[in-house]
């Protein structure tokens, strides 16, 4: 899996909130619950200092994390588990 980072003329490193949920997903092999209604996280961007190469699950967790967001691993009714990402802040 991998996602999409635009950069702006000012070199300014930005990738949608959404993008790293669907990262974070297919690498996980879980399905994202969130709240589309939510624009903090469906309008929500997040900046990057620098590059970022061999990112794993725990780096996007942290970066999710560390942007206002919330993710746990939530079993439902018949055992099947889901991400769970809210927003916090």
């Amino acid at each position: 899996p991998f996602f999409l980072v635009q950069t702006d003329s000012n070199d300014q490193r930005t990738i949608d909130v959404v993008e790293v949920i669907r990262f974070l997903a297919d690498y996980s092999g879980l399905p994202a619950l969130y709240d589309s209604n939510d624009e903090r996280i469906t309008n929500g961007k997040i900046n990057l200092a620098a590059p970022m190469d061999d990112v794993d699950g725990e780096i996007v967790r942290a970066l999710l994390e560390s942007n206002g967001l919330r993710v746990t691993v939530d079993d439902l009714p018949g055992g099947r588990q889901v991400l769970r990402i809210e927003a916090v802040r």
